[in-house]
């Protein structure tokens, strides 16, 4: 059995030196923008709304979309798939307060989004700004599973569930914190400092 206790505390390492950051404030305060703007659409689902929250996600957490701000055509196009599932379609409102993972919604709606480009990384924000139970797919995290085993398929050609059940094996493997949600965070700190031996 593979001992993950020295990996865990480099993680735990990696978060607590992110915290000390400045950007870390800074992400907190835009967690803080995200929310206001997705509470905008509970409350009011107009395809501007919709926009604004799309806009922001990009331009605050590199969301993974393939365009630059100019190009708002693209944009746009998001925006409308997002707006015609939110109460019709896929019913992404219900997100938020489903008591489960909707892992058939996730990947519907990337296949929805796939004619663009491939979005797996922003459709997966899309849902943690929603409910903070969806794990984010990253480049990083998905180098950093692979390297130490767990996950062992083509992340462009698993399913959510598939990538979400190897998420919670490795967070139980190593033993991490329930009490922290940072998970993500501490994975990318590490693997940006040490990008000679993941992103090779």
């Amino acid at each position: 059995m593979t001992d993950y206790i020295p990996l865990k505390k480099t993680l735990e390492q990696s978060l607590s030196d992110f915290r000390s950051l400045d950007n870390y404030y800074t992400g907190r305060m835009n967690n803080i923008l995200l929310q206001k703007l997705l509470a905008n659409i509970y409350n009011n689902p107009t395809h501007d709304n919709f926009f604004h929250f799309v806009n922001c996600l990009d331009f605050l957490y590199s969301s993974g979309l393939k365009y630059k701000d100019k190009n708002q055509n693209t944009k746009l196009k998001v925006t409308t798939i997002l707006f015609n599932n939110w109460d019709n379609g896929l019913c992404l409102k219900e997100i938020k307060t489903a008591p489960a993972i909707h892992f058939d919604k996730l990947d519907s709606l990337r296949n929805e989004i796939k004619h663009i480009g491939d979005y797996y990384s922003f459709t997966t924000k899309v849902f943690h700004q929603m409910n903070s139970d969806y794990f984010i797919w990253d480049k990083h995290v998905v180098k950093f599973m692979l390297y130490h085993n767990f996950l062992n398929t083509d992340s462009k050609k698993t399913t959510y569930r598939n990538y979400y059940e190897q998420v919670i094996t490795m967070k139980n493997e190593i033993h991490w914190d329930k009490s922290h949600d940072e998970l993500d965070i501490s994975i990318w700190m590490y693997v940006d400092n040490n990008k000679s031996r993941y992103l090779r």
